[in-house]
């Protein structure tokens, strides 16, 4: 039995700039019933060294990984936690100091998944996310995946095989759909803010098209019998990996990709957009935009 409620899990990866925001705002809880597990993904710059003056704290534990990816230092610190929830954080973004107590004084053991919002950062403009009702691909369920957003009860992490190292983007959201179709799942959001979100794509190599795309057609193939259940998850799918092929100036998968989306939602008006656009230049009408 743990001495404390709450592992906090932080994989870092060239980090330095940022990770020490992060780890002072678990320092700054209003509460402790949290020990921190740090999972440095093979960084190559000074986030040891960021690092190193917050393990004097010894609820904090700093392990170094060879470079495996984000999913892979995820499963490293779920495997490590102690406690029965764990949260996880990514290394740029930062908790508001009443999470824990909150989380505590909600009687947190009596839940499997516990959703809170988001405040979204992207330079100098802010918005408020809130869990929402999610689509069939998800069972409908409310709530959120996004990284910082969830405190999970660490047997159902365990119950799914944790993060799948074969997606590099959009990994907590693929966990999030085998999660949400487990029996029994006792759920609550918390109406307040928890967690600064910073959205910063320049520092996340995750967000390269190429990465998109790989990871997309393996969450396609994965899960093939889920998307074939909701038609407009499957169309936003296909009209996703079908952009991203444009992005990467692969045009004649892209236009295939956006006909499958279309066929399998017609009323979903991107793809149908798309091809005209794709027609109308064949037909030499070059300025055409979409």
């Amino acid at each position: 039995m743990s001495e404390f409620d709450f592992s906090i899990i932080i994989p870092t990866y060239n980090r330095a700039q940022q990770i020490s925001k992060a780890i002072l705002s678990i320092i700054n809880q209003s509460v402790d019933n949290w020990n921190l597990i740090i999972i440095d993904d093979g960084s190559t710059d000074n986030t040891k060294g960021e690092i190193q003056k917050f393990l004097v704290n010894d609820k904090i534990k700093y392990v170094y990984q060879q470079h495996s990816g984000v999913s892979m230092a995820r499963n490293h610190g779920i495997k490590l936690a102690s406690s029965d929830h764990i949260i996880f954080l990514d290394s740029d973004d930062k908790f508001y100091p009443d999470l824990i107590r909150d989380l505590t004084f909600l009687d947190h053991k009596k839940y499997d998944l516990i959703f809170w919002e988001v405040k979204k950062k992207s330079g100098e403009t802010t918005s408020i996310w809130k869990p929402r009702k999610l689509e069939k691909i998800y069972n409908g369920i409310r709530g959120s995946f996004l990284s910082g957003s969830v405190c999970y009860r660490k047997v159902i992490l365990e119950s799914v095989g944790g993060f799948d190292p074969n997606i590099i983007f959009g990994e907590n959201f693929e966990m999030g759909m085998r999660i949400a179709h487990l029996p029994d799942l006792k759920t609550i959001t918390l109406p307040s803010i928890y967690l600064e979100y910073n959205i910063n794509l320049g520092c996340r190599p995750n967000s390269e098209p190429s990465s998109k795309l790989k990871s997309l057609q393996y969450l396609l193939q994965k899960h093939a019998k889920i998307y074939s259940e909701d038609s407009l998850s499957h169309s936003r799918l296909l009209y996703q990996i079908g952009y991203l092929n444009e992005r990467l100036k692969r045009r004649e998968e892209a236009y295939e990709f956006f006909k499958l989306a279309f066929k399998k939602r017609p009323f979903y008006f991107k793809p149908f957009l798309k091809i005209l656009h794709y027609q109308l230049k064949k037909l030499g009408l070059k300025n055409i935009s979409c």
